[in-house]
């Protein structure tokens, strides 16, 4: 009992210890401002004193609530060459609202990204739409999956949980099928599906033969999409050989069955098919998943060891974006504005795990920060920069963004009666560019009463039934 007693007082002291010589838990934080932005969204600005003056921006949303009208999404501009733009978050929001038809309701940077030199990009593992468009190579980054339907995942997403598979959609869209891919450059076995990447000719006796013309000439790079260029009837199976050039890949299915046979009734001139990779393990079913760097929660459990490098400002105070869930499910963005002193501060990536925990999270991400750092929300039916980015040359392009869009079966809904509710206790004297002078690049004003600097900035086919899992931290 005493050994017990000495081990419980060591490890108290080990804990005051740590506090005292790092970061320290949040203050109790009371949001400045709420408003209440209908269809179960709840924007939340909070103005408070930590190590300095700081100012957070939040949207809250739980997406599986009844009557919720909202969901997130991962968006990026591509840069027409399967490749990303370099684009402000701004612009990112309005191509999904022209993509879509679908407004914007509140949006964030997302993945930390490589720079132009280098091709820009995500640096971690991106999924939009159940689709992985980017696989992350570094083991000490995570990413953060979600679903809209109340499923999450936070952890490394790569090789180990992943698979792939084959879309296949008609030309006229009327039917669209998900196979399995049981070999890839072999011979299948009797009612398996393979398919031929290397280039050559190859010899197949009683198999279905189909020849996909890439939009990529690398097609061992996932997601690759290809299209028929079938116009001749033929048999369902033959004997013979096939041969793929560069550019192209080979659909083989081995003996005259049920896969077979749609193949030879759908894959006709114009049919879409695509090889692709999903997420598997614990990201299975997650319809998006972004990037980042450290967990800052999850399950519950705050990590007591978040990053302190120099090299990307881990260690000091700096602008932060995390995103994270509640334990009853509500999905909460998060934008705090730093480097900026008399204004905002920041906070080092382990006060921010402190702050994420006293917002309630139980499992939450780092995103990119710094300056990259940037909240929109939409005031007066327009997206509307909230807080002050820290470069002196305002917002930051970035590889990705998230955002909080509505809902496809809520577009064609009513308006609200009555405007959103809001509510604020004083404004907020917002100085901008580095060292509190300058400015943010665009037209910049104050919205909505709300004592927050406002910028109105200018501005895929088949379908896959997910398994859902339990909730990660519930």
């Amino acid at each position: 009992m005493k050994k017990t007693a000495l081990l419980c007082t060591g490890i108290l002291m080990a804990g005051v210890f740590t506090l005292g010589c790092g970061a320290s838990a949040a203050p109790a934080l009371t949001p400045s401002v709420t408003q209440d932005m209908g269809g179960g969204a709840v924007y939340a600005y909070y103005d408070f004193e930590w190590n300095g003056s700081q100012k957070l921006f939040t949207i809250a949303c739980d997406p599986a609530a009844e009557g919720s009208e909202y969901e997130f999404v991962v968006h990026h501009i591509s840069n027409g060459q399967g490749g990303y733009a370099a684009s402000y978050v701004a612009d990112i929001a309005t191509d999904f609202e022209e993509s879509t038809g679908r407004k914007v309701l509140a949006a964030t940077n997302g993945d930390f990204f490589m720079s132009a030199s280098s091709g820009v990009g995500p640096v971690e593992s991106y999924v939009k739409d159940g689709i992985v468009l980017n696989l992350g190579a570094y083991s000490w980054k995570h990413c953060f999956g979600f679903d809209n339907n109340g499923n999450t995942a936070i952890g490394r997403l790569d090789l180990n949980n992943t698979v792939v598979r084959l879309n296949v959609t008609s030309a006229d869209g009327s039917a669209s099928q998900v196979f399995e891919i049981d070999a890839f450059n072999r011979e299948p076995e009797d009612g398996e599906l393979a398919v031929y990447t290397n280039t050559g000719t190859f010899t197949v006796n009683g198999a279905a033969k189909y020849v996909i013309v890439a939009e990529s000439a690398n097609t061992t790079q996932y997601p690759v999409y290809g299209t028929s260029r079938r116009t001749v009837e033929g048999e369902v199976i033959s004997d013979g050989s096939f041969t793929v050039s560069s550019g192209q890949y080979a659909i083989v299915v081995k003996g005259d069955n049920e896969i077979s046979r749609w193949l030879y009734e759908n894959l006709y001139y114009g049919a879409q098919a695509d090889i692709v990779r999903y997420p598997a393990g614990e990201f299975e079913g997650m319809e998006y998943v972004v990037g980042g760097w450290d967990i800052l929660i999850e399950d519950g459990v705050v990590n007591e060891d978040c990053r302190t490098d120099t090299e990307n400002s881990g260690g000091v105070a700096a602008p932060r974006t995390f995103f994270g869930v509640k334990e009853d499910g509500t999905m909460v963005l998060c934008a705090l504005d730093g480097r900026q002193t008399g204004y905002s501060v920041g906070l080092t990536v382990q006060e921010e795990a402190y702050l994420a925990e006293e917002l309630g999270l139980v499992t939450a991400i780092e995103l990119d920060g710094g300056g990259s750092t940037t909240f929109l929300l939409r005031q007066d039916d327009e997206l509307t920069l909230m807080n002050s980015p820290s470069d002196a040359t305002g917002a930051r392009r970035v590889c990705n963004a998230v955002l909080l869009v509505e809902k496809e079966d809520a577009q064609d809904g009513e308006e609200d009666e009555d405007p959103p509710s809001q509510s604020g206790d004083g404004e907020t004297t917002v100085p901008s560019g580095e060292d509190g002078q300058g400015g943010c690049a665009g037209a910049v004003g104050y919205g909505a009463g709300l004592g927050v600097p406002v910028l109105f900035a200018a501005g895929t086919g088949a379908t896959i039934v997910f398994v859902r899992r339990k909730k990660k931290g519930n």
